[in-house]
């Protein structure tokens, strides 16, 4: 029985195929690509509830011995491919209407040229996207294929996962191979090499990846990316890149380090930023201590072994403001003990807002007795009671922020 099943099959090219079984089964066929100027349409079909993509030649050289030679060589280098960044190829069918076919995987996706005209294009998916190119390249190189067509038409993106799926091998060639040895490709893409008539290799394919890269950021490529882009383009193959997990090596080695670098930089600068934040709300949420027996620094300092907190000097008016009334609100300069006092004024006091310029080193916080003085020409502008800075911000001579203080009243 077995061998009456296999009479019934057909062989091509090394493989069988039951013509008879299939033959009729795909439905909802839909026309998915035509080549302008290639040899091939595609077309979108369903099967026992799968997307395949079937691959037909153009009626109008489907006779031709050479295209026909170009399209087993096709079918024979896809076909024996079998990587997940590579779409894979399943057989070769008779199908209705459009002839012997390549039935190949359907990719829900987009091409790598739609992906970059959309914008979707972002720093970590260049980098998965050179990454598993280079490995599906890697793969077909070691089988001594080269692809010869590498472009952004010829490189799906999936849309589950953004992952890559190398497609279209019309192209390739191998060193074993003995038809259509003629230089190929899309001339940008193409390798000087190539362009001069020699012998393609891998390195030629290295040399569309740095074109791609650069496709990828519009010409413009930064950091490792440039780095690599500028190797892979190299006009002597020998200077570039020799295997393409040479880049892979380099770009996750780069990155790595840069985020390698970059965790600990983030969570130090939390870290600086919490010390700051809580250093700056002991400054202003420090309720002021008044103690008029405190008459100078030195009892200031002994004061604070005792009580921590802010302790403001008093004041002592040298001389009041020329004003015919004391209850009258003006503007003025009061001589203070400690420095000078310009603002409003009010029963003869400081009062409102006014700046207070300090003429010596000047006691304004301690924290676990650790001194913070004002310096010289320091001014602190805010609001005052009773002479009595209430708060503010204290300013250096050159107008740059000290701090910010909240002296509060006496209670």
């Amino acid at each position: 029985m077995l061998r009456s099943s296999m009479e019934k099959q057909e062989i091509d090219s090394g493989f069988l195929v039951d013509i008879a079984s299939h033959k009729h089964l795909f439905s909802e066929m839909q026309p998915l690509y035509v080549s302008k100027s290639g040899i091939s349409l595609c077309y979108k079909a369903k099967r026992d509830g799968k997307w395949f993509v079937l691959k037909a030649l153009k009626p109008n050289v489907a006779d031709s011995p050479m295209v026909k030679t170009m399209w087993d060589k096709e079918f024979d280098y896809s076909y024996n491919c079998d990587h997940p960044n590579i779409a894979r190829t399943y057989g070769r069918e008779n199908v209705d209407g459009l002839g012997e076919c390549i039935v190949q995987e359907y990719i829900d996706g987009l091409t790598l040229k739609e992906f970059i005209s959309a914008r979707y294009i972002t720093t970590i998916r260049a980098e998965r996207i050179v990454k598993e190119l280079c490995s599906a390249l890697g793969y077909i190189h070691c089988k001594q294929i080269v692809h010869r067509d590498l472009r952004p038409e010829n490189i799906m993106i999936t849309n589950n996962g953004n992952h890559v799926k190398l497609i279209d091998f019309g192209f390739a060639d191998s060193n074993d191979s003995a038809v259509i040895k003629a230089p190929a490709g899309t001339p940008k893409y193409v390798s000087p090499e190539v362009m001069a008539g020699k012998v393609p290799d891998g390195r030629s394919d290295i040399y569309a990846v740095g074109v791609l890269i650069n496709d990828m950021f519009n010409g413009h490529p930064k950091g490792v990316f440039k780095k690599i882009a500028k190797r892979c383009l190299m006009e002597e193959r020998s200077e570039r890149y020799q295997y393409t997990d040479e880049i892979v090596r380099d770009l996750v080695t780069t990155i790595s380090y840069k985020r390698y670098i970059a965790i600990p930089l983030f969570f130090i600068a939390i870290g600086v930023s919490l010390v700051f934040l809580f250093s700056k709300k002991e400054i202003v949420d420090t309720p002021v201590l008044r103690n008029d027996t405190i008459v100078n620094e030195q009892q200031k300092i002994d004061q604070l072994t005792e009580d921590k907190g802010i302790i403001v000097a008093e004041t002592s008016v040298k001389e009041l403001p020329k004003v015919e009334t004391s209850k009258v609100q003006t503007k003025g300069v009061i001589e203070l003990s400690y420095g000078k006092y310009e603002g409003e004024i009010y029963d003869g006091k400081p009062h409102g807002s006014g700046s207070l310029v300090y003429n010596k080193p000047h006691l304004i916080n301690s924290n676990d007795s650790k001194l913070r003085y004002s310096e010289k020409g320091d001014i602190f502008i805010g609001k005052f009671h009773a002479g009595v800075p209430e708060y503010g911000k204290l300013y250096n001579s050159s107008r740059e922020l000290k701090a910010t203080m909240n002296f509060g009243r006496a209670k």
